[in-house]
């Protein structure tokens, strides 16, 4: 039985993208498909602000992305994240990198005993999934502040217990709107 041969694969670099086929012709068509794809659509930016923190959703030929455009500010002993820093890698469309914008954002106006940064997020089911989040992370630092290691912070607070003494967090009954 004849073994059967497979033509080697052709690239070939176009703007960027790398087009793939059997032959240059083919490869090059690819790239220029990629390409056309990439122009195509909406470049429109979107500003997203909250609580004295910015964002700034744009797009390029790669894709979708969001930065922080807050200058000087650290949150919650983190270190401020630089400007124009890309911020969670690149996205196919505004909708998910908005998405994750929100949430990041909400995550960094969030502080232990401050606002949640549901305000932020407009789906309710995103919302209740941040709302988990922070409950999370209250319960995590309620056992770190009682001299626990970290396994036994993640396990206790993924199991929503809370330790002796410690009234368990929660917001205020009118923001969860997805329970009315």
């Amino acid at each position: 039985m004849k073994k059967q041969r497979y033509a080697p694969q052709k690239f070939f670099l176009l703007y960027g993208r790398i087009g793939h086929g059997s032959t240059i012709a083919e490869a090059k068509a690819d790239a220029q498909a990629q390409v056309e794809q990439a122009l195509c659509g909406s470049y429109n930016p979107l500003v997203i602000s909250a609580h004295d923190q910015c964002v700034l959703v744009w797009r390029d030929l790669c894709g979708w992305g969001y930065t922080f455009v807050t200058p000087g500010s650290e949150v919650d002993g983190h270190d401020a994240i630089p400007l124009h820093h890309l911020c969670g890698g690149m996205y196919a469309t505004s909708a998910e990198a908005e998405k994750a914008a929100r949430f990041h954002l909400a995550q960094r106006i969030f502080r232990i005993g401050g606002p949640t940064g549901l305000d932020v997020i407009g789906d309710e089911k995103d919302r209740r999934e941040h709302y988990g989040w922070c409950r999370f992370q209250y319960a995590y630092r309620a056992w770190q502040n009682k001299g626990y290691g970290d396994t036994d912070c993640h396990d206790w607070a993924c199991w929503n217990r809370w330790p002796e003494g410690v009234e368990p967090w929660d917001i205020p009954q009118e923001e969860k709107t997805w329970e009315k």
